[in-house]
């Protein structure tokens, strides 16, 4: 298997809202689309060795506190792999339809409220965080191009202190699975609030959190796959859990700046812990544009068996292919295997540029001593009439700056872009890196997607 790199998650979205980008979502408040469609799609894609046509009617709404997702993506054969099978499913790839309650991809999502307004709840593809990120942090829920996961999330804001919650499959809660349950909490609550019975103050922006995650079945060893299987076998499991407290103080909210510092400790129930200490801020230029620019800037320390955001974007595949010092296992047991000594110092930092809803480029950057670095970059161009683009580009295991920008086997990057022919009329043309399980290897592998076609979509 090649080193498990990044993934892009193009996860069958409309040409003009790739929101489940990774970063994307971490600046949902700078991008701020709230664009709405109904229509489809008819292409040619290629999946794997596999040519498909495409047929993706959808509805897409995101209009304030409400947003909904629906679409039918229908790949149908056209010309079929070797040793391919077509019995059951007909010239339908099979790999899409072949799981319980796999029906329920054709609901995307649906989104009441926003994160981090007084109630906020979504269903389905997920792309969240908890508190600050340290521990659950980018987590995708749906990075198997074979498998649909409806997640949720749920969250409760008050003057007084509220949670967050995020689940990754509802459905696997209930059922014998060897898939993840990863679960997700956390408390804070407003000290001065409590003291005061909710005088406002600036001190009232003080928030005191404690956070729990735990994936309750994280696999530890694999077995042997058959040939016919999509997922890997697992031979023993653990309950991967990391907790941790935080703290953060918003000493700043004015029109021109907002500035965030916080603090947060976490440990792993293995005994690695992790010390984040940052500062998150947005600055609004005062020269008559809509300028914004979103910082974050974050020291780490931490010890060998611990890592900064276990529950990150590829969580879903890392718990299965690890890949790390030349070794590819199971996350949680490359973790435990892993001695206690501390010494780890790394920055983490993200930026994004607004530019008048015209241009919109961010970056997170991951750099440690004595270690390699990781790079996330996207770019989108939304505004344009006839032509729209976004990008997508990350890196890991970096080793110098020369080294930061090369397309190899640890890196891999996701484009898109559709030109107007007529009203509402789209030539449409997307390119991808997603992953399937591959039984001969028994590893999971990059899968490359590209397709081009046609497209009507009727914004409102």
């Amino acid at each position: 298997m090649r080193t498990l790199i990044v993934l892009s998650l193009i996860l069958s979205s409309p040409a003009f809202a790739l929101d489940a980008m990774p970063g994307e979502d971490r600046f949902s408040s700078l991008l701020n689309m709230q664009e709405q469609s109904v229509g489809g799609g008819l292409g040619f894609t290629k999946i794997d060795d596999t040519y498909f046509l495409q047929l993706k009617p959808r509805f897409s709404l995101s209009l304030g506190a409400i947003g909904v997702g629906v679409e039918l993506p229908l790949n149908v054969r056209i010309y079929p792999r070797e040793g391919s099978d077509e019995d059951h499913f007909g010239l339908l790839r099979k790999e899409d339809w072949d799981e319980d309650l796999e029906w329920l991809k054709i609901i995307r999502h649906v989104r009441l409220g926003k994160k981090g307004s007084q109630l906020y709840l979504r269903y389905g593809e997920l792309a969240g965080d908890i508190g600050h990120g340290t521990i659950v942090g980018r987590y995708m829920n749906n990075v198997d191009i074979n498998t649909f996961r409806a997640g949720a999330q749920f969250d409760v804001n008050t003057k007084w202190g509220g949670f967050e919650t995020l689940v990754g499959d509802v459905d696997d809660l209930g059922r014998e699975t060897q898939d993840s349950k990863m679960v997700a909490l956390r408390m804070y609550s407003k000290p001065y609030a409590w003291a005061t019975g909710g005088k406002d103050s600036i001190l009232n922006r003080l928030r005191v959190g404690i956070s729990w995650a735990a994936d309750i079945n994280a696999p530890t060893a694999l077995g042997t796959s058959a040939p016919e299987d999509t997922d890997p076998t697992v031979t023993a499991t653990q309950k991967a859990v990391v907790y941790g407290a935080d703290v953060d103080l918003q000493v700043m909210q004015n029109p021109l700046l907002t500035l965030t510092p916080y603090i947060d400790y976490n440990r792993t129930d293995r005994g690695g812990w992790g010390l984040h200490m940052g500062v998150m801020g947005v600055a609004k230029l005062p020269i008559g544009l809509d300028l914004k620019l979103p910082v974050r800037l974050e020291y780490r320390r931490f010890t060998q068996n611990y890592l900064p955001a276990y529950y990150g974007t590829f969580y879903e595949i890392e718990r299965f292919a690890y890949a790390r010092d030349g070794t590819v296992m199971p996350k949680w047991a490359w973790l435990t295997a892993q001695d206690k000594n501390e010494g780890i110092n790394g920055l983490y930092g993200e930026a994004a540029f607004d530019f008048l809803k015209l241009v919109q480029i961010g970056a997170i950057y991951e750099a440690y001593l004595g270690h390699s670095s990781n790079l996330n970059v996207f770019f989108n161009v939304p505004a344009l009439k006839m032509i729209q683009f976004k990008a997508y580009y990350a890196r890991i295991n970096i080793e110098g700056l020369d080294d930061l920008f090369v397309f190899d086997e640890r890196s891999s990057a996701v484009a898109q872009a559709r030109y107007e022919l007529i009203k509402s009329v789209y030539l449409v043309a997307r390119a991808s890196r997603r992953w399937a399980f591959d039984p001969a290897a028994n590893a999971y592998a990059p899968t490359d997607e590209w397709n081009f076609g046609a497209e009507y979509s009727l914004n409102f």
